[in-house]
């Protein structure tokens, strides 16, 4: 995050205490294993960088890669409007439809759409295998 670290920290400490508050005394501490909090908190920030004068070395949409191990990965779209999906940076077209899944940052909390699996399998197959 570059001159923005403090920002993003602030912003990451400010979505996990909303998600998992802590106890009554202020010192209790509340152990979390991160889910999306990053990918909100960077979100945010940089919804906040189109509206302020505050940050304005970041801007673009959030970019978002899965790597598994032995070099694998998968890139992720990302919803931030109900009809804005974008994907590694860039805004995709009205026509045009990804594979990958969608990470939608649109709710209160961050839902993974996976848009091959809503493909309906044709006439007459019911997921078994019919071998001739």
């Amino acid at each position: 995050m570059g001159n923005y670290e403090a920002a993003y920290m602030q912003e990451l400490k400010d979505v996990l205490s909303t998600r998992h508050p802590a106890g009554k005394d202020a010192s209790d501490k509340v152990m979390v294993d991160f889910d999306y909090e990053p990918i909100e908190a960077l979100h945010s920030l940089l919804t906040k960088s189109r509206s302020s004068k505050d940050f304005l070395a970041i801007g673009g949409a959030v970019q978002m890669i899965k790597v598994y191990p032995y070099g694998n990965s998968l890139p992720f779209a990302i919803r931030m409007a109900p009809a804005s999906h974008f994907l590694l940076g860039r805004e995709l077209f009205e026509w045009e439809k990804t594979e990958y899944p969608v990470l939608d940052l649109t709710g209160t909390k961050p839902i993974v759409h996976y848009p091959l699996s809503y493909i309906p399998l044709p006439n007459g197959l019911h997921g078994e295998t019919e071998v001739p």
